[in-house]
């Protein structure tokens, strides 16, 4: 996931694509959410991830934005920068099909992929 500054405005930048994940169509009411967060790798410095996070967008990642397959993405930009992201698959299998299909973004970071709902049904 990369960030590229526009104006005054940070672009986030992700490369995923369903093609490469093989992920099949699913009825957005058949789904689960997901929050993916990263964390640095081990021996990362914050250079470097600041580098990374500021890649040009890749094409395929607006598709999952434009399908609602990716959505709320926000950057950390504490001491440690970072990701957050909102992801709907209809498993936490396909959801981590989906994350493992950008080697990219998984250069500097390690994705934590946790189930979330927004009511607290612990079912």
């Amino acid at each position: 996931m990369n960030f590229r500054a526009v104006g005054e405005v940070q672009v986030i930048v992700i490369s995923l694509t369903l093609e490469a994940c093989h992920v099949p169509a699913f009825d957005p009411e058949d789904r689960m959410i997901f929050m993916i967060n990263s964390r640095p790798k081990v021996g990362v410095t914050r250079a470097q991830l600041i580098a990374h996070l500021t890649k040009t967008l890749d094409p395929a990642t607006w598709d999952l934005i434009r399908n609602g397959i990716l959505s709320s993405v926000f950057y950390k930009v504490g001491v440690e920068p970072g990701l957050f992201a909102v992801l709907s698959a209809p498993t936490i299998e396909q959801a981590q099909a989906i994350v493992d299909g950008s080697a990219q973004r998984q250069e500097v970071f390690d994705l934590e992929i946790v189930p979330i709902k927004q009511f607290p049904h612990f079912d």
